[in-house]
């Protein structure tokens, strides 16, 4: 059994469709996209994002309520100074989310909302994340499915 994610206030988890994660990211990006939105990316190795604007924030998260420190080379975007449509396609290009993105932390009123790691591989959920928008996916086939922590977790 999965628990909860120690830096992050987590609801739950996400079994992601490996086959849809650009379906999934972007659907979440634009759910949880306003003027204070920030999105952290540690990426495999440096590679051309343009013409999207980020910062360098090297291995540890600089999002509110997170303690990670991963591996990669950590960029950081905020959302207000992007298209987001544009940013949508530059990190679903193919391979991009599979091979390139290692872990990213989104953060969305004042707390991480989204946590994946490990190429997606673990993918933790805030209270920012409705549920009835989880089912909208898992019904959709963009996710295999979700669990909400117990409260004795």
């Amino acid at each position: 059994m999965l628990s909860r994610e120690g830096d992050m206030d987590s609801q739950g988890f996400i079994e992601p469709n490996d086959d849809q994660l650009g379906v999934l990211l972007a659907t979440l990006l634009r759910r949880l996209a306003n003027d204070q939105t920030r999105l952290a990316l540690w990426l495999m190795e440096e590679c051309d994002l343009a013409p999207i604007p980020y910062q360098s924030i090297g291995a540890k998260s600089p999002l509110v309520g997170s303690t990670s420190e991963l591996a990669g080379v950590g960029i950081l975007i905020q959302l207000n100074t992007v298209d987001l449509e544009e940013l949508i396609a530059v990190l679903t290009m193919e391979a991009r989310l599979e091979c390139e993105i290692l872990h990213l932390e989104i953060e969305f009123q004042g707390a991480v909302q989204l946590a994946a790691y490990d190429h997606f591989g673990h993918v933790f959920f805030g209270q920012g994340i409705p549920l009835d928008l989880l089912e909208t996916l898992k019904h959709r086939q963009v996710i295999e499915d979700y669990q909400v922590f117990s409260p004795q977790e």
